[in-house]
């Protein structure tokens, strides 16, 4: 990084940290539809993670931070059954990252508790009624940020001030989809779910029995990181072993191979389990939801917490072989965190950290240039997202507006993994 390219980085983070400091000043230029007060990703939860993780470096931004928690936990339950998306569970996760020592926000936290253990035994009884019918499980058992696998991240970071059990209730839930069904005449891994709106349609009907997702966000990732994470905290399960190496075998094995090299497919149908090899999916893109990558972040997170270096190893080859192929390939039409570019580059400052390449570093450099080249000034928070369809909306927040831009640029310029820790929250640590 040279010193150019980090004053200009440095400039961007302070010039949103600026825009998004007033509260009403944000809601004044943010569409009303394109708002939910309780949200991670559109909501005041999501600025607050913003000035959480710059409150480590200024303390008068921790103010900023309280502000924004202070005005989401005034409202009123928007959705129980959201997992840590929305609602209470949302303002509960966005409180554990603020706060800097455990006795901060330790009462409203205690409070909000059995709302996130309430959530996540709705999906224990979900995930176990699936398991007893012999059925696939359900997309939200699996999900990070709407499911299971989300909450109990949220439940491992507040595991030593009271939720502990429920935190083993949830890996004991997770582990139990090391168990194979049969699901239409085929043997299908536990983690394979029903037919969902997260799953591409088509006139073909291919995902008309469901599909295995292989994304942190929606896929098998999710539960692999967490069951990893709590493994190397301490938190451990009956089954717990098992379900990691057979999600992580599992993983290896549906790797593909292309000119550059190895990857993952977003998902496979379930015709691919009947024909892998005239059914090859194509690479999936770099984004956090869906990608590669961030699948080889939990195949990395389980290979540290079970001294695994093979699987590190597996996982950094899809890591390189992404950057492999050129940029446009990639498929990526925004700015964001979720699916865009800060996603690739908080992605690639994660590997860096832990499997340190000179090439990780050039890219590095590279995607933050193009961050902070498509600042806008015009642009109320100095960046808009760009929709499926097209068009463009001003959003504030973390998953897909500029206070994730500011977060993945700020981890770039500090070198080291987040203060705050908020990347726990995408099961990226």
């Amino acid at each position: 990084m040279t010193q150019a390219l980090r004053r200009a980085a440095g400039t961007v983070v302070n010039e949103i940290a600026t825009r998004l400091r007033d509260p009403a000043t944000v809601l004044a230029h943010t569409q009303a539809a394109l708002w939910s007060p309780q949200s991670l990703v559109r909501g005041y939860p999501s600025i607050a993670l913003l000035y959480a993780e710059l409150g480590h470096f200024d303390s008068d931004l921790r103010q900023v931070a309280h502000r924004y928690l202070e005005l989401a936990a005034r409202h009123p339950e928007t959705d129980p059954l959201a997992g840590q998306l929305d609602g209470l569970c949302a303002v509960a996760a966005a409180l554990r990252v603020a706060a800097h020592h455990e006795s901060d926000y330790a009462t409203l936290l205690a409070r909000l508790d059995p709302h996130v253990i309430a959530g996540a035994r709705r999906l224990i009884a979900l995930r176990e009624a699936s398991r007893r019918a012999g059925e696939p499980t359900h997309a939200v058992v699996i999900d990070c940020l709407n499911g299971l696998a989300g909450l109990g991240r949220h439940l491992l970071g507040r595991s030593t001030a009271g939720p502990a059990g429920v935190l083993l209730e949830v890996l004991s839930s997770l582990s139990s989809l090391r168990e194979p069904i049969s699901w239409h005449g085929v043997r299908v891994p536990g983690w394979w779910y029903h037919r969902t709106p997260l799953l591409p349609e088509s006139d073909s009907g291919v995902y008309r029995y469901g599909a295995a997702m292989f994304g942190l966000s929606h896929g098998l990732a999710g539960p692999l990181a967490l069951l990893a994470l709590a493994w190397k905290a301490g938190f451990r399960v009956p089954g717990q072993y098992d379900a990691v190496h057979a999600m992580t075998e599992w993983l290896l094995q549906q790797r593909q191979r292309d000119d550059a090299g190895w990857y993952w497919p977003a998902l496979i149908p379930l015709s691919h389990l009947n024909n892998p090899a005239m059914d090859r999916p194509q690479p999936a893109t770099v984004s956090w939801c869906h990608g590669s990558w961030g699948t080889a972040r939990a195949v990395i997170l389980a290979g540290e917490a079970f001294a695994r270096p093979d699987w590190t190893a597996a996982a950094a080859e899809v890591v390189y072989a992404v950057l492999a192929r050129c940029q446009p390939d990639w498929a990526i039409r925004d700015i964001s965190l979720c699916h865009g570019w800060a996603a690739v580059l908080h992605q690639l400052c994660r590997f860096g950290w832990s499997i340190p390449h000179p090439d990780l570093a050039v890219a590095a450099d590279d995607i933050a240039r193009r961050l902070i080249d498509n600042f806008r000034d015009d642009a109320p928070f100095g960046y808009r997202y760009r929709h499926s369809s097209g068009e463009t909306s001003d959003l504030p927040g973390m998953l897909e507006g500029a206070a994730g831009v500011a977060l993945a640029l700020h981890a770039y310029l500090t070198g080291r993994p987040p203060a705050s820790g908020w990347d726990s929250i995408l099961l990226l640590s």
